[in-house]
């Protein structure tokens, strides 16, 4: 945008800064000085050390007022955690069980007691000493201490009180959902994923979660939901009632969502960080979680048969405080929950904060905790406190198998054609898309940008809405015209749009909120406008199909590791979470009445790690169903022992952890493996234990010595199996000579197994950031297993008919015995480049648009920002767009919002409420109208690091008219268009002008290449009222400089009659101007504010042009990569399980791991010779008679009988041919019928211009039954016939309307050049296809007429016309020895995107009079039918023998 220069920064620093209470951290950091060493051999005690040591580290050293508290002062309360000395109940069991020692329920209680005397003396004194608070929660379980609000003055006296030992805030935490995509893509398509997770396994054991207790602590549940019905079993209300957020207290045990209805009247219904008042979050976690499958779409939870119960720690706008979740941590504990789900977090990576402790102590206390890592990914370290706890299972985000589907659209308007395949981005939830969209449908272009006043003149019912991109969010747009009444919509893109000037690129999904929604490329999209403003269009839609990926990818925003300081792997593991369809409460969440929505629709698709963590909380939930016995510990390594590994070429140990998890392996693993592991803990170098099923090796000072570490990995017998395993080692990030190494490279399980891991590396002083080592160590069972083969044939019999031929498929399958033994993987790392420079992550404000004028709207913004290590002098600053040379110092910065010596590693909140600090003045100011940015500066050792967000828009100043004319357009009394008397009534067309700052600000990023609609920062309605009432209101859409003109549909007369105009800004700045009539106000209007409310102004800016290439490449780059095409037959039946192979269905068996075609290594044996014969499968009726063939490979053998009928009188084919072998016919070729048999071609020898006289087989005449003799390609046609071309069905049929296959054209063109391979064609999806038809293609392939793509031929695509005019082509240089030269361009009107060959190659066809097109146009993306082919081919032919 401009240069921002930092000369001033070591020149100047102004001894002026703001208060540090303005910079209210959001989590906090302890340091220790205490260390526990013990040796241990298994994790549980490992983990019971890392806890401990964490804690007794605060509690022994002296009190500790966390940094972001210190320095301040006044009489502002401050919300802080007070821990206490006392070891809380958790932690006493914790050391108890790792010194051996029992812990009696009566001793329970004496640490309880002493725990709270504490608490009760703490009180006491800080009463004394005069300290004013309010005290919330207290905590003797999870932790000692208590919430409180104190006065910010009393502070540093806390310090003085015998006991306490730290002070931290009690910092804000949100639910971790992504907002709904509006400009990208989201990956998922399923209903579930229970099958591709395996999870149907365990329920076939019985293991549903019957008898275990899992706790979501969330924004609540919608406990009404017909799919909790019997499994909840209560809940608790852990957010404190403030009557300024909720209009009533609610019950304590009431924990439940929070609804609409308790929102008052002063609080928004969407909060500057775009989060509903009302939450809905908690619903969609549990329902993943236990689900009970009581609906019609397969949705169903992991674990439909555990006690549920909702602890709601996170109210309106889905935030609440740590010391809430700490409560709700304790109570699980005391209520002896087996399993608690976290779907929430916030601040910075440390494992040092109340709400890690608490979890680490829950674990100890036998609760096992899932947490969410965040979705600030895809940087490492970007995930947060609690996920970064040592004892809770961190859980990152994955994809499920994905589907998207297409359809072919076929649009007419005037003389206009359009026909190409669209992409849905959008699909509704169970609906058929060939029953929504069958027939022909009249398309519509809605202006502007497809918002719900851009169809005030427009007639969308039942019609097909074509909607530009912009502004917006594609689900609003996909909304207003749903409730416009399309049936349909088509998003082109727009010229700064991603990937324009293409398709977006988009995929939303399916919701039943949706209507089908194609994805368009800007190009098409505009010339449709354009044809649309001269013409009605109609479109239609045919040939539907989908695409399928195999999933298992890791989303870009799930949260990555390692935590600090000890460089620790995480998440632990991860599980799919994106666009995950489940449960929303029964009522709507974003209106301000909440109504009742069907319960049978109360389902939605979410994305984030907040959707992956309930996965495994309910994997949990069935693990520890299946093993009764088994600690926290013992299920979170079951979890990462056996989880899979996903691609590693992609996805390192810090984005997947120990990889995806597997249910059943995790429930019923034959060994574990535990690790004993060990970190540097903090900057102090002090070394402690540390936890968790994978090898951390942690930060190693190979810089300045030699390295060797060792770890102990204790393998353990689980189920008695015992066995023999192998080990080895998988580096997949190597540095220098490191090297990681096992002291054994095979073992005997037997009980327990010490297996120890080393890791050596050579001093090397050159090692810098980002050198590092990781990878997997496998321990693999060698145990034989039993093999058996079979032999699988896909016809049982044949009956033929004379001459015709059938292709037999033959497969060896391989069935093994179930692996008893478990094969267990454990990331390691180690980190040899030192600390990473200090970086400003995530900078970011709630609201671009504010005003700053006190009335209570858009009146503050929030700046955030994550500083990943300390920095000296700091400053924030404002950067004033209309003057970028302006200020003291000529550099555009105005002043300063924040200046500080030092701030602290972490995450930081600004509450930006209007003021500033001037550069060169003496106090604070109030920041003026403008246009900003706001920029971030820090010192670092390595340097200066700087960030900013914006444009921000400050903004106070209200709209105005001018120019407005107000004309009578009829007049129902009187002589003229006038109106003389107070009888007389009107219609009138009101025009005028909006004045405002955003349309002035408009011209001023253009100056930056920025654009905006200015309709998305004003929102302008008018009102008709007559005698005070409004009847009549409507939008008015702005032109781009503010200019406007509207009629009134009501009758007016101005004694009785107004119009006002209304001018709401995304500032929240309001105006209204009457302009007819007496003046009178509408603003506070029910009418009016719904509709205003309804229409709420977005609060970010959407730049048009703000895009750079790195940020295309990088989107482009993450489109969905499909790996199978389903394609959906005639007449479409939408819930078939359809083959995914290229070419001919296999009707029985398909190639897998397990199942190899053998057919041309097969052996074939025929009893009688003379009757058959066999090649490489494929079988040829000679004589009829019966006879059989023996098919043989391996140890076995199939006998298949055969029946062959005379010609004259054939007889039925149980088992046609599904197609392939080189037939271009429209039905079977497997023999019989009226077809003729077919020979090959006697085989001439080359010559320079190729002999095509003789090389076709012998002609066959017939008339084909589908053929009517003024048929316009009818002579082609009978041509290809006669020339072996071309030969109908069993019915006498040839289908000339059909479209021809790229296998098709393949067999037509190597009979008509009579090719013959050499060898075979290097395509991978041709191998399903007969060994003709293989020739056929490898023989083109070879002429160099067909290249392929990818090493893929796509033989079951259909072949476009300008594809077929490329073969051509091609096919005339290898004929005839020369490439043709074109005399010119080709004169057709629709070529503008296609290459120089093709361009060429059509312009053949038009010079030689093979193809003329159809008025005036190509057609080239059309699909080439056969009368179409037919034409092209012959004309072909009698042109290359002509010469």
């Amino acid at each position: 945008m401009r240069n921002k220069g930092v000369t001033k920064f070591y020149a100047i620093f102004v001894a002026v800064m703001m208060i540090l209470s303005m910079l209210s951290p959001m989590q906090v950091s302890a340091d220790s000085d205490f260390s526990l060493q013990k040796k241990s051999n298994d994790e549980a005690t490992l983990l019971t050390k890392a806890a401990i040591i964490e804690q007794l580290n605060i509690s022994n050293g002296p009190a500790v007022l966390h940094p972001d508290l210190q320095d301040l002062s006044g009489n502002n309360s401050v919300a802080v955690i007070v821990h206490l000395s006392e070891k809380p109940v958790a932690l006493e069991k914790g050391i108890r069980d790792l010194e051996g020692r029992s812990f009696s329920a009566s001793e329970i209680q004496q640490v309880k007691e002493a725990v709270q005397t504490q608490q009760a003396e703490v009180i006491q004194e800080m009463v004394v000493e005069n300290i004013s608070f309010t005290q919330g929660y207290t905590f003797n379980t999870v932790l000692n201490g208590f919430a409180a609000q104190i006065r910010a003055d009393d502070l540093e006296k806390l310090l003085e009180i015998e006991g306490i030992t730290l002070i931290e805030p009690d910092a804000e935490v949100y639910a971790y959902e992504e907002e709904a995509s509006t400009d990208g893509q989201v990956e998922a398509y399923m209903n579930t994923s229970n099958s591709f997770l395996g999870i149907e396994q365990l329920w076939a054991e019985g293991i549903e979660g019957q008898g275990v207790k899992v706790a979501v602590l969330d924004t609540g549940i919608d406990t009404t939901h017909p799919e909790f019905a019997g499994i909840y079993k209560g809940g608790k209300n852990f957010i404190i009632h403030d009557p300024n957020m909720y209009k009533a207290p609610r019950d304590a045990n009431d924990g439940s969502e929070t609804k609409p209805s308790e929102r008052p009247s002063n609080q928004p219904l969407v909060n500057a960080r775009g989060s509903s008042y009302a939450t809905s979050h908690g619903t969609h976690v549990a329902g993943t979680i236990a689900a009970i499958g009581a609906n019609s779409y397969g949705i169903k939870g992991i674990a439909p048969k555990v006690d549920l119960y909702s602890y709601r720690v996170l109210g309106a706008y889905g935030s609440g405080a740590t010391s809430g979740i700490v409560a709700a941590i304790e109570y699980a504990v005391e209520q002896e929950m087996d399993v608690i789900n976290l779907s929430l977090g916030g601040g910075s990576n440390s494992e040092n904060d109340a709400s890690s402790f608490a979890i680490n102590n829950a674990a100890l206390a036998g609760v096992i905790a899932v947490i969410a890592t965040g979705n600030s990914g895809p940087n490492r370290g970007t995930l947060g406190t609690p996920s970064t706890a040592p004892l809770g299972i961190a859980v990152g985000n994955s994809t499920n198998p994905e589907k998207a589907y297409h359809a072919v659209a076929t649009i007419e308007v005037g003389n206009f054609e359009l026909s190409k395949k669209l992409n849905l981005m959008a699909t509704t939830f169970g609906g058929d898309l060939t029953q929504q969209l069958s027939g022909e449908f009249e398309l519509v272009a809605v202006p502007n940008i497809g918002a719900a006043a851009d169809y005030v003149n427009i007639d969308a019912n039942g019609k097909i809405a074509l909607i530009s991109r912009g502004d917006i969010a594609f689900v609003e747009k996909i909304e207003h015209a749903k409730n416009a009444g399309a049936i349909g919509a088509i998003i082109h893109n727009f010229s700064g749009g991603t990937n324009a000037p293409g398709p977006s690129g988009t995929f939303l999904g399916d919701s039943f909120d949706f209507i089908p929604t194609f994805d368009m490329s800007v190009t098409d999209g505009q010339a449709i406008r354009n044809a649309l403003a001269s013409a009605v269009g109609t479109i239609s839609f045919s040939e539907y199909g989908a695409l399928t990926s195999i999933g298992d990818e890791i989303n870009d925003s799930s949260s990555r590791g390692p935590s600090t300081p000890n460089f620790d792997i995480k998440p632990d593991v991860v599980a799919p979470g994106t666009n995950i369809m489940s449960t929303v409460p029964t009522y709507k969440t974003n209106t301000a009445a909440g109504e009742p929505i069907n319960p049978g629709q109360a389902y939605d698709r979410k994305t984030g790690t907040s959707m992956a963590t309930p996965h495994i909380a309910g994997i949990a939930a069935l693990i520890k169903q299946a093993n009764p016995s088994w600690t926290p510990f013992d299920v979170k390594v079951a979890l990462a022992n056996t989880a899979d590994i996903l691609n590693t070429s992609k996805y390192d140990v810090f984005d997947q952890g120990a990889g995806r998890v597997n249910a059943y392996e995790a429930a019923f693993p034959s060994a574990l493996a535990y690790v004993q592991d060990s970190a540097k803990r903090d900057a102090s170098g002090q070394i402690v234990a540390h936890e968790k099923g994978s090898v951390t090796f942690g930060p190693q000072p190979v810089k300045a010595q030699n390295i060797q570490v060792t770890k102990e990995i204790i393998v353990r017998n689980m189920n008695g199996v015992g066995g023999n395993y192998s080990v080895s080692v998988d580096m997949l990030q190597s540095f220098g000579d490191a090297q990681v190494t096992v002291d054994k490279s095979s073992f005997t399980l037997n009980g327990e197994e010490q297996l120890t891991v080393t890791l050596t590396a050579s001093r090397n002083t050159a090692a810098k950031l980002g050198d590092e080592i990781f990878g997997y160590i496998h321990l693999i069972p060698t145990q034989s297993v039993t093999t058996e083969t079979s032999l699988l044939v896909d016809r049982a019999e044949l009956n033929m008919t004379e001459g015709g031929t059938i292709q037999l498929n033959v497969v060896e399958k391989t069935t093994t015995t179930p692996e008893t033994h478990t094969t267990i993987s454990l990331p390691f790392a180690a980190d040899f480049g030192g600390e990473a420079p200090t970086a400003i992550e995530d900078m970011a404000i709630s609201a671009t648009d504010v005003s700053f004028n006190g009335d209570g709207i858009k009146d503050s913004a929030e700046l955030t920002f994550t500083l990943t290590g300390d920095v000296g002098t700091n400053y924030i600053e404002l950067w004033d767009l209309e003057d970028p040379e302006g200020g003291v110092y000529g550099d555009g910065y105005i002043g300063y919002l924040h200046a500080a010596q030092t701030l602290g590693a972490g995450s930081w909140r600004l509450v930006v409420n209007g003021n500033y600090t001037p550069w060169g003045g003496s106090g604070m100011v109030a920041i003026p109208d403008g246009v900003y940015t706001i920029d971030f500066t820090a010192e670092t050792q390595a340097g200066i690091i700087s960030d900013y967000v914006g444009p921000i828009f400050v903004k106070s100043t209200t709209a105005t008219l001018q120019d407005v004319t107000v004309t009578p357009t009829s007049v129902t009394s009187g002589d003229t268009a006038t109106i003389t008397s107070s009888g007389d009534t009107a219609n009138i067309a009101v025009n005028g002008k909006v004045v405002d700052k955003y349309i002035d600000y408009k011209g001023l990023l253009a100056s930056y290449g920025l654009n905006y609609d200015v309709n998305s920062k004003l929102t302008v309605l008018y009102a008709v009222t007559r005698d005070g009432q409004i009847i009549e209101d409507d939008f008015i859409t702005l032109q781009q400089d503010g200019t406007f003109d509207f009629d009134v549909e009501a009758q007016l007369n101005a004694a009785t009659d107004s119009v006002t105009i209304v001018i709401l800004d995304a500032a929240g700045n309001i105006s209204e101007h009457t302009v007819y009539g007496t003046p009178i106000s509408i603003i506070t209007s029910q009418s009016v504010m719904t509709k205003l409310e309804a229409t709420a102004l977005p609060s970010e800016l959407d730049i048009s042009n703000n895009v750079s290439e790195a940020e295309l490449a990088e989107v482009t780059s993450n489109k969905l990569t499909f790996v199978s095409s389903v394609a959906i037959n005639e007449p479409p039946v939408w819930n078939h399980v359809f083959s995914m192979v290229d070419g001919p269905a296999r009707p029985t068996t398909f190639e897998s791991s397990t199942t190899v075609d053998v057919t041309e290594q097969a052996t074939y044996t025929v009893a009688d010779n003379s009757i058959v014969e066999v090649t490489n499968g494929l079988v040829t009726a000679k004589t009829s008679g019966t006879t059989t063939i023996t098919v043989n490979y391996g140890n076995n053998n199939v006998v298949i009988p055969v029946t062959v009928n005379p010609a004259s009188n054939p007889g039925p084919d149980p088992n046609p041919n599904p197609g392939g072998g080189g037939n271009t016919g429209g039905g079977s070729s497997s023999g019989g019928g009226t077809t003729a048999p077919e020979t090959q071609p006697e085989e001439k020898p080359e010559t320079t211009h190729h002999d095509y006289e003789q090389q076709q087989e012998e002609p066959v005449s017939f008339q084909p039954t589908d053929l009517p003799a003024n048929h316009w390609a009818a002579s082609y046609i009978q041509k290809m016939i006669a020339k072996g071309l071309l030969k109908g069905n069993e019915n006498g049929e040839v289908k000339p309307d059909a479209n021809v296959t790229r296998a098709q054209f393949a067999s037509i063109l190597a009979r008509a050049l009579g090719l013959k391979a050499n060898g075979s064609a290097p395509f991978s999806d041709i191998s399903n296809y007969a060994a003709a038809t293989k020739d056929e293609i490898a023989s083109i392939f070879e002429a160099g007429i067909a290249k392929g793509i990818d090493g893929k031929y796509n033989p079951s695509g259909e072949v476009t016309r300008a594809q077929l005019a490329l073969m051509l082509y091609r096919a005339y240089e290898y004929a005839t020895g020369e490439k043709y030269v074109p005399k010119g361009k080709p004169t057709f009107a629709d070529l503008g995107k296609y290459n120089e060959e093709t361009l060429a190659a059509i312009a053949m066809l038009e010079e030689l009079n093979i193809a003329s097109g159809d008025q005036g146009k190509f057609k080239p993306s059309a699909p080439a039918t056969r009368a179409h082919t037919a034409k092209m081919v012959i004309n072909f032919l009698e042109v290359i023998e002509s010469k």
